[in-house]
């Protein structure tokens, strides 16, 4: 009998064991993926694109930008299809009243084959596939856009471009809008 007793006890415990060894990374990274990082726009790229900040897979980033026009860059670790997705797009400051009216269109581009020229890429998007990613705050779609049909013209809170790379490639993800200092979030997954 004791045995038995002594058995089921260190099942209980290993059971124990194994329960928090699951429990312990799963909440770790659901921590890791949480994190935001703010990063400066390059206001200046349609002179030396190249110098554009990179942007890594799989981390949300706050991007600022202290011009009405600005780029970051991403480069492909594997070939595959990407989700570049942009979301909360704001004026800097934010009006005290809360009425942030503010439209942008972000465009998804590769280099030319001489390097000089950056060229908008089609990308599928929500409601069919485009060149370009019509944005606007979150307060003018709650009150213009949302309930509408979305169409590939259509001003959204949050859209995304799906875009298929080369190991190595790299995109230019240039955002501009009606505000001259403006921030955005932006995240790019596989």
């Amino acid at each position: 009998m004791k045995s038995k007793k002594g058995i089921k006890k260190l099942l209980m415990a290993l059971a124990l064991v194994l329960c928090v060894a699951a429990f312990v990374p799963a909440t770790a990274s659901v921590q890791a993926e949480a994190k935001t990082k703010t990063i400066k726009a390059y206001t200046n790229y349609e002179k030396n694109y190249k110098k554009s900040p990179a942007v890594k897979l799989g981390v949300t980033y706050k991007v600022s930008s202290q011009k009405k026009r600005s780029a970051v860059k991403f480069t492909a670790p594997k070939a595959g299809t990407y989700k570049v997705t942009i979301s909360n797009a704001a004026s800097v400051p934010k009006a005290k009243d809360g009425v942030d009216i503010m439209y942008g269109t972000a465009h998804i581009n590769k280099p030319s084959s001489t390097g000089r020229y950056l060229f908008p890429e089609k990308v599928k998007t929500q409601g069919g596939k485009s060149y370009t990613l019509y944005m606007t705050t979150n307060y003018c779609y709650n009150n213009f856009g949302k309930g509408k049909k979305v169409e590939t013209y259509l001003s959204l809170a949050s859209r995304y471009g799906k875009i298929k790379l080369k190991k190595g490639e790299t995109i230019y993800i240039d955002f501009s809008c009606t505000s001259k200092k403006n921030t955005y979030n932006l995240k790019i997954t596989k």
